[in-house]
Formats: C-alpha cells, sequence, structure tokens
C-alpha cells in the first residue's frame, strides 16, 4: 500500500499552563532530553511520522521542527514532557 502524503506529516502542539501556544504541521522535531542521572547532558531526539508512541522526559534545551528541510519552528524551551501518540507530538512544558 503507497504511503500518504498527509501519513508523511507531524502535527505538533506545545501546551504550556496557559493552554495551547503553538500547533502546527511539519515532517520532524527535535528537542533536548535529560541523561536520567542529574538532569543534564542527555542530549537531543529527533521525533519522524511512524514514532513508536512514546512519553519522553524534556530538558531545557532548543526545540526545532522542520518542514521539508526549513525550519518552522526554533526557540528555548524549558522542562517537561512529550507525548507522541500516531503522528501527533504533544510538548507539555511548564
Amino acid at each position: 500500500m503507497a504511503e500518504t502524503q498527509k501519513s508523511r506529516v507531524l502535527t505538533l502542539r506545545i501546551c504550556t499552563p496557559d493552554g495551547v501556544t503553538d500547533t502546527l504541521e511539519c515532517d520532524s522535531v527535535c528537542f533536548s532530553i535529560p541523561d536520567g542521572v542529574n538532569g543534564t547532558g542527555g542530549g537531543r531526539i529527533g521525533i519522524r511520522p511512524g514514532h513508536i508512541a512514546s512519553l519522553i522526559a524534556v530538558a531545557p534545551g532548543r526545540l526545532e521542527a522542520f518542514l521539508g528541510g526549513a525550519l518552522q519552528l526554533g526557540r528555548e524551551t524549558g522542562s517537561g514532557f512529550a507525548s507522541v501518540e500516531g503522528n501527533v507530538v504533544t510538548l507539555l512544558l511548564g
């Protein structure tokens, strides 16, 4: 079965205590993750369409979202969690 164009797109939702601050379509999202020992130095993770369902800790650092190789969103974030379900990535940031 041929993969459709829509299935190669992620929906990124950024939520803060004030509500949903951003929603956009992209084809990849990258953000910082903690190391699990002291909360620093963990590196970065990239999410693309078809990623396994996950709940991921987010460390302070740079959030980037790309579409067709072009940067759609780039900004610094604090800590929180990312939920990946289907082709929806939800960042819950404090």
